[in-house]
């Protein structure tokens, strides 16, 4: 019979080990845990029920569609909306930007302007 574990492992050290690709200490633990060894074993289902998903091409027409739709979606928005969409590409453009309307705004309130 299996036995409840505190020192249970991390569900990425589990899921790792439920692909195969865990270390020998996480089948010792699943051996005497009955959550783990749940665990793993859903993991183990989830990984077989995607390995029987068939990959499908995507339709020319529904890629051209879905191309065209984001390019007006971004033209219609302008730069602004270039630089908000793509802020992880331009940390510091966006950081200035940010202090200027943060202080362009704090000078209009006070009447400073």
């Amino acid at each position: 019979m299996k036995q409840v574990n505190v020192n249970h492992p991390t569900e990425e050290l589990l899921t790792e080990y439920a692909l195969g690709n865990g270390l020998p200490e996480i089948g010792e633990h699943i051996q005497v845990c009955l959550s783990c060894c749940e665990y793993v074993e859903q993991m183990k289902l989830v990984r077989n029920a995607f390995v029987e998903i068939e990959e499908e091409d995507v339709p020319q027409r529904v890629g051209e569609r879905i191309f065209k739709a984001a390019s007006a979606h971004r033209k219609k928005g302008g730069m602004l909306f270039y630089l908000v969409g793509y802020h992880n590409r331009f940390p510091f453009l966006i950081g200035i930007i940010t202090i200027f309307i943060v202080l362009l705004l704090y000078f209009l309130f006070m009447g400073v302007v």
